[in-house]
């Protein structure tokens, strides 16, 4: 067998290098150009995942208006949301493949430094070459072995950019599935949000208007209770979507009205209490008591008591009971309006009537303070002239009113003594004393005596006639009268 040559080494080591580059440079081109679409592919895969909105639970109210089907919705989007989450982008199986073809290259490297070792050798040695074919043909089959791998890689890496850009078609229907079904998860549950949200409203103003006392709406803005109940039960007539748009705005003037409504009630009812208030305090007023004179001094605090207004017309003539009770009639007229407005007028008309009962009360208590004085002066002369000076005495009531005063008559035989007790202007009592002797000028007393006596008991006397004539004015000089023992006769009133 003859040995190899030069030239055939060197056509086995040239059919290497061929089948190196018979591929080399398309498949470069692929490798190069399938990169850049798993690149596109794994960023589009990203990006997609980044516009997939949150899907919301579905609330306990959407749970229960919707029922399976809302479940069912949910169950979908779940699976979605999963089989997105597994789709990925295969950069770590390109990043591999990549360091294969590095350690490809070098292989390949390794195989030209070798090579051109081998052309070195042939190109120096003489003779036969059977060692160097030998090698030159293992490094063929190496080359053809690398082209393989790295056509295989090639084809990896064309499946891998298929699959990137198969995910990312994916992901996208996904993303679309996904959010449509979060769009109709989120419609649910604002649909039941609205529906609850409608309901409570719905109910506030039912619960509102239902609270509303009618007698008092119709009372005080009938007009605008008749307009508001019509509003609230137009509305409560909606669907839940007008409701939640033109509810509030309803509820804002039901509040409104329903605080306005109190506010006037409040008023009425206060201005009603009050009138009722000063009513009765001018009533009460005029059943304030008061006592006749001469029952207060036989019984004291036993006395029998009057009212204001019996009294006044017992003992004077006033107009205080005339005027109170006009002021009251209005006042009542005004309270059968039965409105604010009227109990307020009558409020006016009752303070009026008590500063008049008021009026008649002083009036009663100075004519009472007056008498009761009056009655017990008449009571001092009476004792003096009874009892001291022995004299016949009876004593009554000026024109038969404790108010004109009090006469004291004390006789004894043909002598006539009578003391009137009467009121100055401020209302003190003040006695006039006329003495009339008996013819025969027998008398008992002087006339000063009495007088004096009279004075230490601090009897005023204004003036003193006798026989009908003055004799002493407002002043008279004090002394002693001497007195003579006698019994008389007494008769009092």
């Amino acid at each position: 067998m003859s040995g190899k040559k030069d030239w055939e080494v060197a056509d086995l080591l040239e059919e290497g290098i061929k089948a190196r580059k018979r591929t080399e440079s398309n498949l470069n081109n692929a490798i190069g150009s399938n990169t850049k679409l798993i690149h596109k592919a794994g960023e589009e895969l990203a990006k997609t995942k980044g516009t997939v909105k949150a899907v919301q639970a579905l609330n306990n109210e959407a749970g229960i208006m919707f029922g399976n089907k809302g479940k069912e919705i949910v169950q979908k989007a779940q699976s979605a949301q999963q089989k997105l989450a597994d789709l990925g982008s295969p950069q770590e199986k390109l990043l591999a493949l990549q360091a294969e073809i590095k350690r490809i290259d070098l292989e390949l490297q390794k195989c030209d430094n070798e090579g051109n070792e081998i052309r070195k050798i042939i190109s120096r040695k003489s003779g036969y070459l059977d060692k160097e074919y030998a090698q030159a043909k293992r490094l063929k089959q190496k080359y053809e072995s690398l082209a393989q791998q790295r056509n295989d890689i090639a084809r990896k890496i064309n499946e891998l950019a298929a699959m990137a850009q198969a995910n990312a078609s994916e992901a996208k229907a996904l993303a679309r599935q996904i959010n449509k079904y979060g769009e109709a998860i989120s419609d649910m549950n604002q649909t039941a949000k609205n529906k609850a949200d409608a309901d409570a409203l719905k109910s506030k103003l039912s619960q509102i208007m239902n609270g509303v006392e009618v007698k008092w709406a119709q009372k005080f803005l009938n007009e605008d209770y008749r307009k508001l109940k019509k509003s609230v039960e137009d509305i409560i007539g909606k669907n839940d979507v007008v409701v939640l748009k033109e509810g509030p705005a309803v509820l804002s003037t039901v509040n409104e009205f329903v605080a306005k409504l109190v506010e006037l009630k409040t008023g009425y009812e206060k201005a009603m209490q009050d009138a009722d208030n000063l009513r009765e305090q001018a009533e009460t007023l005029t059943r304030s008591g008061y006592v006749d004179p001469v029952d207060f001094r036989k019984n004291g605090e036993k006395a029998k008591e009057i009212h204001l207004f019996a009294y006044l017309k017992k003992y004077r003539d006033t107009p205080y009971e005339a005027e109170f009770e006009k002021l009251m009639e209005a006042a009542a007229e005004a309270e059968e309006q039965d409105t604010t407005e009227g109990y307020i007028k009558a409020q006016e008309l009752y303070k009026k009537a008590y500063v008049k009962a008021e009026e008649g009360r002083n009036y009663a208590l100075h004519l009472q303070e007056q008498m009761i004085k009056g009655d017990q002066m008449a009571a001092a002369i009476d004792s003096v002239m009874y009892f001291d000076r022995k004299y016949n005495v009876e004593s009554s009531l000026i024109n038969g009113n404790s108010a004109d005063g009090f006469r004291v008559v004390c006789s004894s035989g043909g002598e006539k003594i009578t003391f009137d007790i009467k009121y100055d202007k401020d209302g003190n009592p003040k006695v006039v004393l006329d003495h009339k002797e008996s013819i025969g000028g027998t008398c008992k007393n002087s006339t000063e005596g009495i007088v004096q006596a009279m004075r230490s008991k601090g009897v005023p006397l204004i003036d003193v006639t006798k026989n009908g004539k003055t004799i002493l004015g407002p002043e008279v000089a004090t002394g002693t009268v001497a007195q003579e023992p006698g019994k008389g006769e007494r008769t009092r009133g």
